[in-house]
């Protein structure tokens, strides 16, 4: 994934579905009333040319938690 890819798709506009690029992942904010998502794996895939997956916050956490004990 280069930088190139993340500055054009940076400066598209995807109205209330968000994006915010961390150091190894990407965080989305995808409001429920948006559908069908603008920001899904299929797109990003072909935009970013990566193999990607999600999980919604709240499997993130309980991971986090599963680590913890």
């Amino acid at each position: 994934m280069g930088e190139d890819e993340l500055k054009k798709l940076e400066n598209k506009d995807f109205g209330d579905e968000k994006f915010i690029i961390g150091s190894e992942c990407l965080y989305m904010y995808l409001p429920r009333d948006a559908s069908p998502k603008r920001l899904n794996t299929n797109y990003l895939e072909k935009q970013l040319s990566i193999t990607m997956t999600m999980r919604k916050l709240n499997v993130v956490e309980h991971l986090v938690e599963l680590c913890k004990k």
